[in-house]
């Protein structure tokens, strides 16, 4: 990652134990290795599939990942887990990695497609990277061009976090996914995701993934095939 320019900064101090809240450090205007790491697909069944990574999964994060997903049915409804174990990167290097910080989240995930919204609902549960349990819910619109718009929403368990900016505070945020495909003529799966939301809280916070299991298998269930048959049809 090399900015062609970059004046982030923040006058708020990172508590001790932020996970997202310091992100302000990662954003610097140096060149800056934004991930490196070895990433798997597998298809155990015709509607399950696995995936692994391993190695720098994103700006603030190495570690492990892995998970799984079971579509049901034609596919609208699917199941799985999901989790990781990762140390937290150093800010303004390219391999370091704090001794003393590493982090695990252990999530069920729940995703059910409503075709008369033509929206896609997630709903999470479990142990979130800043250690906070409970539920976290998003909704998605994919529209014909690919593009991705969404919000999400969080009840999590915060007494354990040491500052009021987080105790009973509720995740949220929206975000807008662009497929690559609409800047070039080749066919690829590579996507931009852009979201905002308060940078000083650490309530309900993931690991970021290149690939997503849903997103790589719904494209092969009927119930996706069966949305489209009008457009293949002409």
């Amino acid at each position: 990652m090399i900015p062609f320019y970059s004046n982030i900064d923040s006058s708020n101090v990172p508590p001790p134990d932020a996970v997202r809240s310091d992100v302000f450090l990662y954003q610097g205007s140096e060149p800056t290795l934004d991930r490196l790491e070895y990433d798997q697909v597998f298809r155990l069944t015709e509607k399950t599939f696995a995936g692994f990574s391993a190695g720098y999964l994103e700006l603030m994060y190495a570690g492990f990942a892995g998970e799984t997903l079971t579509f049901l049915g034609n596919g609208s409804v699917a199941i799985g887990a999901s989790g990781d174990w990762v140390r937290k990167r150093v800010p303004g290097t390219n391999f370091e990695l704090f001794d003393n910080q590493d982090y695990y989240t252990a999530l069920g995930n729940l995703y059910t497609y409503i075709r008369p919204l033509d929206v896609t609902l997630l709903t999470q549960y479990g142990r979130f990277l800043g250690g906070d349990v409970g539920f976290r819910l998003e909704a998605s619109r994919t529209y014909d061009n690919g593009t991705v718009i969404g919000a999400w929403y969080s009840f999590t368990d915060t007494d354990h976090f040491l500052t009021a900016d987080n105790r009973g505070y509720n995740g949220k945020g929206v975000f807008v996914r662009i497929p690559a495909n609409m800047f070039s003529p080749r066919e690829s799966r590579t996507t931009y995701r852009y979201s905002f939301s308060p940078w000083t809280r650490d309530v309900a916070q993931t690991v970021w993934h290149r690939t997503n299991l849903y997103t790589f298998g719904s494209d092969l269930m009927p119930f996706r095939f069966k949305g489209k048959m009008d457009r293949l049809a002409k």
